[in-house]
């Protein structure tokens, strides 16, 4: 326990009743991460605890473990090491701050794991009741604060909610879920004793797994149409978006409906910028030829890594610095 750090926070409490203890230890906590402030010693005690308030006036512990600092600060680097993913956050902006910004939101990159609670909203979506959501929490401190493997089905539901594309209002949401989901299959492979397995951020060029260049050629796919509609000034959601829940359910016989679909696109693209189209036809070539025969013919679901090849992908593509020649970024290691 902090003594010195807990004396403060009760002395600014006396000093100004508003104050919020909990950003108060929080950016103590922060700073002691960060190596500020006093080292706390190795024998230091953390007491992580859940609280839930089933009525008003009434609290129950749900959850209560005690760590030492230096399990307590190991366990919180390997969360953020093994499920940290690439999130793009969207804030409303003040009236007056950009003019740029036509929806006036703006939108920035965060780079990290995902909380708690962007978990339960990624798995069950907002509509979740408070027991489901208390029970998740409280399986998720097991993996935050005590280094546990993630439970398989929270990351599968997760992944199935992201592959339903066409089931979210709001573009925004649906990105932050499908990050959420890439971090979490990331995580849960990099913590599963049988089959371990640490994926990068970054796309990984030589990857061969069937899962992960199908999503791989999807992204492309939905690349090629969103450009080309952007050229002709239509904006609506392309074949790739619409078909992705039955894509991740049967790739091979629904590749073949969006592979059909794209001729005109593809067309129109070569016709306007044919630079352009023949990078992104050199891309579908370099992942087809990745492919063996009998894995692309292979019609089973898709599990989560396809989003990760989807994501990759993705976001390769859309690198504003990305070399015009390929775009990519080589990673080592072939998956299991």
């Amino acid at each position: 326990d902090f003594d010195s750090e807990s004396e403060e926070g009760f002395t600014a409490l006396r000093d100004n009743p508003v104050t919020d203890l909990g950003e108060f230890f929080g950016n103590k906590l922060k700073k002691a991460l960060a190596g500020y402030g006093r080292a706390p010693y190795h024998n230091d005690q953390v007491a992580v605890m859940g609280l839930y308030a089933a009525t008003p006036g009434r609290l129950a512990l749900t959850h209560y473990q005690k760590y030492t600092w230096a399990n307590y600060r190991k366990a919180l680097i390997e969360w953020q090491k093994d499920f940290a993913w690439i999130f793009r956050v969207t804030q409303e902006t003040p009236p007056g701050v950009t003019k740029k910004a036509k929806s006036g939101k703006r939108t920035g990159i965060y780079v990290g794991a995902p909380t708690p609670r962007d978990v339960v909203l990624a798995a069950y979506g907002a509509r979740a009741d408070d027991r489901l959501i208390k029970a998740t929490v409280d399986r998720l401190l097991k993996c935050v604060v005590g280094g546990e493997p993630l439970p398989r089905d929270l990351m599968e539901a997760a992944v199935t909610r992201a592959s339903n594309r066409p089931g979210f209002e709001r573009e925004w949401e649906w990105n932050h879920c499908l990050s959420v989901a890439c971090a979490l299959y990331k995580g849960f492979r990099a913590r599963n004793p049988n089959h371990r397995r640490v994926y990068s951020m970054g796309l990984e060029a030589d990857n061969t797994s069937r899962d992960y260049l199908y999503g791989r050629l999807l992204a492309i796919a939905e690349h090629i149409e969103n450009t080309a509609l952007k050229m002709i000034g239509e904006n609506r959601p392309t074949n790739a978006e619409r078909l992705m829940p039955r894509f991740s359910a049967r790739p091979h016989h629904t590749w073949k409906m969006i592979q059909e679909s794209l001729n005109p696109y593809q067309l129109g693209l070569k016709a306007r910028r044919p630079g352009l189209s023949a990078h992104l036809a050199q891309c579908l070539d370099q992942v087809m030829d990745l492919f063996s025969s009998a894995e692309f013919e292979r019609d089973e679901k898709l599990s989560g890594k396809y989003l990760l090849g989807y994501s990759h992908q993705r976001n390769a593509l859309y690198a504003k610095k990305a070399a015009p020649q390929d775009g990519n970024q080589q990673q080592e290691g072939n998956d299991s």
